[in-house]
């Protein structure tokens, strides 16, 4: 789906509230390529969206398996900033959650 990039850039740049789920669907062929190097176009987008981007495992009912589907993002994860790859593992999902209340 060679249109998703632009599309995706161009919903990102048209609405704040927009955040996007890496989740195994898009690992490959989107964020790394067939030799599981990462593609530079979705590591600029990443890096120009960070606050946007969270990791996703879209595993359910098991979660023997959950560990090994997350470390395949790392080639991508470790191909962004440091503090960029923080925000896309885990800050930006924390900062989604509700907020505690009394």
């Amino acid at each position: 789906m060679d249109f998703l990039l632009p599309v995706l850039n161009r919903l990102l740049e048209d609405y704040p509230n927009l955040y996007v789920d890496l989740s195994w669907s898009v690992l490959e062929p989107y964020l790394l390529d067939e030799q599981g190097v990462p593609r530079q176009d979705w590591v600029e987008l990443v890096v120009r969206f960070p606050e946007r981007f969270m990791l996703g495992s879209d595993v359910v009912g098991r979660f023997g398996s959950i560990g090994e589907q997350m470390h395949a993002f790392d080639p991508f994860l470790d191909a962004l900033p440091e503090a960029v790859a923080e925000r896309v593992s885990r800050k930006n999902f924390i900062e989604l959650l509700p907020k505690r209340t009394k």
